[in-house]
């Protein structure tokens, strides 16, 4: 397990307190924005959206800054998804699903993706694709979608599938292009 921290807090892109503290308030804003800016293009902001970008950019700004920031980071970020979520109308009930659901998902896919990558993911050949596919697309959004289903819908399998193509579509689109 000493091995496995070591790697994961090894790899820090950013070692300058500016830079981490600009990343940081740049995700923590858009964790909140750009879901309250999805939810207004869309006609009944009530009903579930087809694309989630919080996690996606959540994930996407953990990977540019220091693992000892990222409990302040996650926190303040999933404060922006209640609020985004609250203003949207979702109910309080699916929202409490959701924070457990967010949560494994953002830790399996920053904790994997640190591990796998030295650095900020390039996803420049198939290996780096395969692993980026592994942790981002597959497990993480499976494992969140197992936890958020009933916040969706009543019919659970019917949630865990649009949660995870919600959350997936987000992490193919919105993360690669956050971090490139």
């Amino acid at each position: 397990m000493t091995i496995a921290n070591n790697r994961i807090s090894r790899n820090q892109p950013y070692s300058d307190s500016r830079s981490t503290l600009l990343v940081a308030c740049v995700t923590i804003a858009s964790s909140y924005l750009v879901p309250v800016l999805t939810g207004m293009l869309v006609s009944n902001p009530k009903t579930v959206w087809p694309l989630w970008p919080g996690c996606a950019i959540l994930v996407a700004g953990l990977l540019l800054v220091r693992v000892n920031v990222w409990p302040l980071v996650i926190a303040t970020s999933f404060v922006g998804f209640a609020v985004a979520d609250l203003q949207a109308g979702v109910p309080l009930s699916s929202i409490v699903r959701f924070i457990p659901g967010n949560t494994v998902e953002v830790l399996i896919s920053a904790v994997g993706l640190r591990y796998c990558f030295d650095g900020i993911p390039r996803l420049n050949s198939v290996r780096a694709l395969a692993k980026y596919s592994l942790f981002a697309i597959v497990l993480a959004p499976c494992a969140g979608a197992f936890l958020s289903a009933h916040g969706v819908a009543r019919d659970y399998w019917t949630g865990w599938k649009i949660v995870y193509l919600s959350e997936v579509l987000a992490f193919i689109t919105v993360t690669p292009a956050v971090m490139s």
